[in-house]
This record gives C-alpha cells, structure tokens and sequence, in this order.
C-alpha cells in the first residue's frame, strides 16, 4: 500500500522537496486493526493519501456517523478531545439539510491525534466544518478531510493550526454537483520548531462550481511549513471558479516557508487565480504603532490578531474562539521571552 502523504497531484522538480510530506510524517504502527467495513462513502480519498485513509479506518477508537436527513438543521454538533486518538468521521447531509461539525483538540498534551471526515453534502445542504489544533509541542497530529459536493451545496470549513510538534493535514474535494461550492479559510502560527504540512485539492467538475481557498500565517523560531494548494478544472467544468491566495508573516530569519500554488486547467471557459506573499514586519507599521505607545512585542501581537481575527472570528463557538486568542497570544509571548 502506498503509504506516501500528501502528495501533489502533479509532481514538480524533487529539490524543491514539495512533492510529497518528508520523512519525518511517516506513519508510524498504529496497533491492532478493528473489523469496521470501508466507508459508506465510496471512492472518496482525502488528500492526505488513501494508504493512510485506510489505517484510520482501520484502526479507529473513535467512529462518528453523522446522518443528517432531508430538510433538517442539526445546528453544531462539538467534538472535544484532549488526549490521543484515532477519529473517524463520516458525515452524511441530506437533500436541503444544514449542520456545523467542531472538532476541538483542546491542550492535547505529547499524544498522537489522528482524524479522517469524510463529508457527503447533498442536494441544495449546507455544511461547515470546523477544525482546531491546540495540541502543545510534543504532539503529533494528523488530518485527512474528503468532500463530496452534489448540485447547490455548499460547504465551509475553517481550520486553526497552533500546536503540533508535527502536524499534516489534506483536504480534498471533488465538487461534482453543478453550481456547488466549497472555501477553506486557514490560519497557522508556527513557532520554535514545529513542522506543518497541507495539501489543499479542489477537483472541478461541475458547471459553475466554485473554490476559495485562503490561507493566514506566521512563521517563528525554527519552524517550518509547506502549503500545496491546487485547483484542478476538470475537462467540463464550464464558468468554474477558483482561487487560492496566502498571506504569510515571517517573525524569525530561521524559519522556512515552502508554497506551492497549483492550477491545473482541462477546460477552456474557468477563472482559475493564485496568490502567495511573504513580508516581514514592515518597519514603517512598526514606527506607526511604536510611536503610538505600543513596543515591538506588543505589535507582533497586534499584527498576528489583525491577520488571524477574520478565520478565527467565522468559529461558531465563543468559548473556543477565546481559546484561540488565548492560546495565539501565550505563544507569542513565549516566542517574546526566548528572545
């Protein structure tokens, strides 16, 4: 079984070392299987890789089946976990149906956390998902995400990135449905020496179909991160549309920073758009809010909110939403007093 992890789908040059996630995201024995059958959800991997969509479901402890039938509105469905797992997810939304899923890993402290969601958004539903990682810096964390789009759905998901001395995550969505959609927000800070690796896919297949795919982060210590984001126009797939764009702030000269946007176009009539910028703190928004009574640190604080509060704010929880904050503003500081 091909146990390689997040891969790109079209491969670049090997120096680059973008292709695929490092050795270090091997994956590692899981233990002993279970007996749980594949996924009702066929012929869907996520973009992690089906070698370790397989493990999961393999050896999940934790399994939520989501129904959500025709016409209904299961409001927010919160899934907490503050210690290791293997979670398996499959959320199934009916014609016209609506839920929001939150999974919070909340302080998880030196475990593995491993997770797979595999979303089915039916006719005309409405679904967002969730995801935040507060895990501290001896975890290791995983996340495999596929989605499966039917005609007008929609699907929103929000993933927060601030703990992990290894974190990966893949999300892949075939949006099949016409005029269906789906958009990403991600926000990640990366300090001391953590690695982070995502791979982004949005397979266009249907008409009018649409992807936004928008990234916010911030870079410190040692750290390091690669993004693949690709948007994939499927021979078809007229007047699609999408777009990906990060926005990174390096706060240390150590850290690196890999992105690899990727449009790959089999159809004529699409809009397919990429962005990618890396700054440092400008000197002369520091001179503004230092002459405006704040210091250094105080401003990389201020500039870290101003750039995370849009993903952090689309949360549907407080309570979490402060622990964010919370937990952005002591990494910050930590960061501060290794200085």
């Amino acid at each position: 079984m091909d146990m390689r992890l997040n891969r790109i789908p079209v491969e670049t040059w090997n120096h680059l070392n973008v292709n695929q996630a490092h050795e270090e995201f091997d994956m590692p024995e899981l233990g002993t299987g279970n007996d749980r059958k594949p996924s009702v959800i066929p012929d869907l991997p996520s973009a992690v890789g089906e070698g370790y969509d397989s493990e999961i479901i393999s050896h999940a402890d934790i399994v939520n089946n989501i129904k959500v039938e025709a016409g209904e509105d299961n409001g927010t469905l919160t899934y907490r976990y503050d210690k290791g797992h293997i979670i398996f997810d499959e959320v199934d939304v009916g014609e016209g149906a609506s839920v929001t899923i939150i999974r919070f890993l909340d302080a998880v402290k030196a475990a593995e956390i491993y997770s797979l969601t595999k979303i089915r958004a039916g006719r005309d539903s409405r679904v967002k998902l969730v995801e935040v990682d507060l895990c501290d810096d001896r975890s290791d964390v995983r996340s495999g995400v596929a989605i499966l789009t039917e005609e007008r759905a929609s699907v929103e998901m929000v993933r927060i990135v601030l703990g992990g001395k290894k974190a990966l995550f893949g999300v892949r969505t075939d949006l099949k449905g016409d005029d269906s959609s789906f958009d990403i927000d991600t926000a990640y800070y990366c300090n001391d020496e953590m690695s982070l690796d995502i791979n982004d896919i949005s397979n266009f297949y249907g008409h009018e179909t649409r992807s936004f795919l928008n990234t916010v982060g911030a870079l410190s210590g040692r750290s390091k991160k690669v993004l693949r984001n690709t948007v994939d126009f499927k021979r078809g797939c007229v007047h699609a549309v999408g777009h990906e764009k990060e926005d990174v702030v390096m706060f240390s000269d150590d850290a690196i920073n890999l992105t690899t946007p990727l449009i790959l176009c089999g159809e004529e009539w699409v809009e397919g758009q990429h962005a990618a910028t890396t700054t440092r703190l400008d000197d002369d928004i520091l001179y503004y809010l230092e002459s405006r009574g704040l210091d250094e640190h105080e401003a990389i604080k201020l500039v870290a909110c101003s750039k995370f509060a849009p993903v952090i704010d689309k949360i549907p929880d407080q309570e979490i939403r402060d622990a964010v904050y919370s937990e952005l503003m002591r990494r910050i500081d930590a960061d501060h007093e290794d200085r």
